[in-house]
């Protein structure tokens, strides 16, 4: 039989895992430094805490990315498409300094999906792109460059210049594609009043049918609008399932169960 060998990739040498020295398991265990670079996405109705959620991880980051990126409804330019060699002041909204729900962050906003080009720029360096409640479905609407970028951007884009990838939502299915979460590792769902789409959601993440009741029965028993799951499917995660971003929930059924 022939012998399988590692060969390391320079371009992933900065990437991190749990076990390591700043993601310990077990004592001093912080469920929400996350190795970087890893791919997040949150989904939930307005004001449900999704913004309060996504700055939680931030502050829980360590190291904190050295670059920080923002997509925002406030800072995007919908006639714009990404382009692959366009200088940095095509994606960079110039003109806005500032987001009030992230005015204590020093961050970078953009008007548009990132290019490969663009990201590779900062491959040196640790690096966090949040897109905050963008209809991606309409900026990559019958265009399929754009929808190819996306794409890159969450693949190859995250692993090989060291981005971690936040995506916010209140409909996943009406605002963006499939890629959004078949790139994700980890999700964070707050309670819909719609199971059926709490059920599609919890499918697409890989929570079998007793975890998913389990999971339900949680949300109804603790319904004030604002308890969420957090499912986190990253290699060697020490737990799967966190209620309210700090309890850990055991699973009940095993990965060959089926939703």
């Amino acid at each position: 039989m022939a012998d399988i060998r590692v060969i390391h990739n320079p371009e992933k040498s900065k990437h991190q895992r749990w076990g390591d020295k700043e993601h310990p398991i077990g004592k001093n265990q912080n469920n929400l430094n996350w190795p970087q670079s890893f791919r997040f996405i949150c989904v939930a109705y307005p004001n449900a805490g999704k913004t309060s959620s996504i700055l939680t991880i931030l502050l829980n980051l360590k190291p904190i990315p050295k670059n920080i990126f923002i997509l925002h409804p406030e800072s995007i330019d919908y006639s714009k498409k990404p382009k692959e060699h366009e200088t940095d002041s095509y994606y960079i909204n110039d003109e806005l300094n500032k987001i009030k729900e992230y005015e204590h962050i020093k961050a970078i906003y953009l008007t548009t999906i990132p290019s490969l080009n663009f990201m590779k720029k900062y491959r040196k360096d640790m690096n966090l792109l949040i897109i905050d409640d963008v209809n991606i479905r309409h900026v990559v609407a019958n265009d399929r460059f754009t929808m190819n970028t996306f794409d890159k951007m969450l693949s190859y884009g995250s692993t090989h210049y060291n981005f971690s990838i936040i995506q916010s939502y209140q409909n996943l299915y009406a605002q963006s594609v499939c890629s959004a979460y078949r790139y994700s590792q980890i999700c964070l769902l707050f309670k819909f009043d719609d199971i059926f789409m709490m059920r599609r959601l919890f499918s697409n993440f890989g929570v079998c049918k007793g975890d998913a009741d389990q999971i339900l029965e949680f949300l109804k028993l603790n319904d004030d609008g604002h308890n969420s799951i957090l499912i986190n499917n990253q290699p060697g995660c020490p737990y799967k399932y966190l209620l309210n971003l700090k309890h850990i929930l055991e699973e009940e059924c095993s990965d060959d169960d089926s939703d």
